[in-house]
This record gives structure tokens, sequence and C-alpha cells, in this order.
């Protein structure tokens, strides 16, 4: 996982907790003896003594869909660094003049920008 997508379970609580906070306050939701149901415990929030199955609670189609977003981002940026990394090693490697041509790089960062098509020779 990268850092990224670890600081985002974190914030959201996936990672150490299984139960979501409050989607209308923040706060920290409560379980039954049994978790079948949960609510929140946050007295002054308007859904606090409404009780929700725990499958209810945890549904968040946004934020599903912006953790979606966020690691397709991630795998962009390491394609990115990929290609980075790639290039700065091509101009260690290279002296005066011997490093990294201009048609070599283009093709890096070609292939990095549009990993579905073929960088043209």
């Amino acid at each position: 996982m990268t850092d990224i997508l670890h600081r985002l379970a974190v914030l959201t609580g996936k990672l150490s907790d299984p139960l979501l906070p409050c989607p209308f306050c923040g706060g920290n939701a409560f379980c039954t003896e049994h978790e079948e149901e949960c609510c929140c415990v946050n007295p002054v929030c308007k859904i606090s003594k409404t009780p929700f199955s725990v499958k209810t609670w945890n549904i968040r189609p946004r934020e599903t869909a912006l953790i979606a977003l966020v690691q397709e981002a991630a795998g962009e940026i390491a394609r990115l660094r990929g290609a980075l990394e790639e290039i700065s090693k091509q101009q260690e490697y290279g002296g005066y003049g011997t490093g990294l041509g201009y048609t070599q790089g283009a093709r890096i960062a070609q292939k990095a920008l549009n990993p579905q098509e073929s960088a043209p020779c």
C-alpha cells in the first residue's frame, strides 16, 4: 500500500476500526452487544438515537468513489516516478554529451504518459 493510500485508510478509519465515523457529525459509532446495530455516540447529533445496521452505517458511495480516484492517481504517480527515475539513471551514467538523448528521453516520457500506447521510434 502506498503512503498516500495508507494515510487515506487511517483518515477514513479503514485500518483501525470497522465502523466509519458518523456521516452527520463525524463522531464515533457505538455497536450493540452482538454488533448487529450501531448509532452515533454524540448526544447532540440528529441521528444519535437512530440505530442502523453496521452494513448500512458504513455505506459511503462518495467516499468509495474518492478512494478509487486516489488509488488511480497513486498508480499514475508511481508510473511517472518510474519514468523520472529511468531518465535520471540515464543522465547519471552518461558523461558530458553522452547521456540521455532527446529522442530517448521523449520515448520514456511518452511511455509514462501513454502506458497503453507504444511510443513511436
